[in-house]
């Protein structure tokens, strides 16, 4: 290998590095935001939503479920159960105005589904 290919590798090495290094320390920052929700006119929480960055999730029956979190345009969404298809098979997304809707796409066959639920969720 010559002294420039050596120089390149060298460089590349470095900087992937710092970039691993770099977005670790920006994952460490993402703070945690919680919301609580319950059924409409229930007093008892019985749905988590978390937003934390890679490491986000839904806690129901206190069970933690790992979740890709995402900003979908003014609505966060939360999905899980990726199938062998790539696609999540569970969604809840949570609108501006705090409420949250649950949706199953287990047995979609076209990709859409009607909501299983709603909730009412405070930060």
């Amino acid at each position: 290998m010559n002294k420039q290919k050596f120089a390149l590798h060298m460089t590349l090495l470095i900087f992937t590095g710092m970039f691993a290094q770099m977005s670790s320390a920006q994952e460490s920052k993402i703070s945690k935001k919680i919301w609580s929700c319950k059924k409409p006119y229930t007093k008892e929480n019985i749905l988590w939503l978390v937003e934390w960055g890679s490491k986000s999730y839904v806690k129901v029956f206190d069970e933690r479920i790992p979740a890709r979190f995402k900003m979908d345009g003014l609505e966060k969404r939360w999905d899980w159960g990726l199938d062998s298809e790539f696609t999540y098979n569970y969604a809840i997304t949570l609108r501006p105005d705090r409420t949250a809707i649950y949706f199953d796409f287990s047995a979609s066959k076209d990709g859409t589904a009607k909501s299983k639920g709603t909730y009412k969720c405070e930060k």
